[in-house]
């Protein structure tokens, strides 16, 4: 009997030590202030409950655009991050080797492209006119989508790369005719209205989405951290689906924003939040089949940067169906 428990307790041991030695101390995850499952989660307080099970603590890194933070996953300060398949394919194919893990949201009204009231009708009123854009994002993978539709070149407007933060002022001193910008900022922009979105480019077949990302090493190492991660993105969804006022209140209290604006920033006509359960039909992240739709989009996003020559090359369709971890 004794040797027995001692055979037990030795068993139990090193399966806690393993299991302690699959986790990391702690998760650096990196936001952007963009309504969504992830900004929620942080919110509520969904990562530091879901991790502090595992004995995981959290830490947070805020940027504001994706560049910026991919620049912090090419030196491993952080671990997880929220951003648009724009940079997220610009860094990829640059050689910065992550991992699309879910999608947060199709970006329909809440990234668009902002005028003066009053002052255009259309996109090809913008002809020789400044438009500001953070360079390398969705918002100017949009853009260049819009003026193409509108039979515009990049040489038709006059293109101002500028950070979110840059643009309100800019705005107010009316150092700029145009602006393509995801929300907060979009409504934060005085009297001004839209004239182009990202609805309009989705009825256009041109998907734009933000994406959530891993660095594909931790992935592999830490595959509980990914789950442990989902798991508070689930609960996340669940409150905006079942109580969209609370998920509004909350969102507001930690953007520092009025209910009612956070409530018209996450309706349904602003982006579509991508359930749980959805994340791996066909024409997103797909299944074990190998359908992976949402490889095709960021394939099309390469094509479209390489046009701008914002790239060089496109690797082939295999490398887009390897950024997508359809595991969890």
């Amino acid at each position: 009997m004794k040797k027995l428990f001692l055979s037990l307790f030795f068993i139990g041991y090193f399966v806690q030590f393993a299991f302690a030695e699959n986790l990391p101390k702690q998760v650096v995850i990196g936001q952007q202030l963009m309504p969504n499952t992830q900004t929620l989660a942080i919110a509520k307080s969904y990562f530091e409950q879901e991790f502090q099970k595992l004995g995981v603590a959290v830490k947070y890194a805020n940027f504001d655009n994706g560049r910026d933070m991919n620049n912090a996953f090419a030196a491993r300060s952080i671990d997880f991050g929220a951003l648009g398949t724009t940079p997220f394919v610009l860094a990829a194919v640059g050689g910065l080797d992550n991992r699309i893990f879910t999608i947060h949201t199709v970006l329909l009204e809440t990234e668009a492209l902002a005028v003066r009231k009053g002052k255009f009708k259309s996109v090809g009123d913008l002809r020789g006119k400044k438009i500001a854009v953070p360079f390398g994002t969705t918002a100017h993978y949009a853009l260049l989508h819009a003026l193409r539709l509108a039979g515009l070149g990049t040489k038709d407007v006059r293109l101002i790369d500028m950070t979110p933060e840059a643009m309100l002022p800019a705005w107010e001193r009316g150092d700029i005719d145009a602006a393509y910008i995801w929300e907060v900022v979009l409504s934060g922009l005085k009297d001004s209205e839209l004239l182009y979105s990202g609805a309009q480019l989705a009825e256009n077949g041109i998907l734009i989405a933000d994406v959530g990302a891993v660095r594909a090493e931790f992935a592999k190492q830490y595959p509980a951290a990914v789950a442990a991660y989902n798991r508070a993105l689930k609960r996340a969804f669940e409150d905006y689906k079942n109580n969209p006022k609370d998920a509004a209140a909350s969102l507001a209290k930690f953007f520092g924003l009025e209910a009612s604006l956070m409530e018209f920033l996450i309706a349904p006509k602003k982006a579509q939040w991508i359930a749980p359960e959805e994340q791996h039909l066909p024409q997103y992240l797909g299944d074990s089949s190998g359908n992976k739709g949402f490889a095709k989009s960021l394939e099309q996003v390469a094509h479209y940067l390489k046009e701008q020559k914002l790239l060089r090359k496109v690797p082939d369709t295999a490398f887009f169906d390897n950024l997508i971890d359809n595991s969890q």
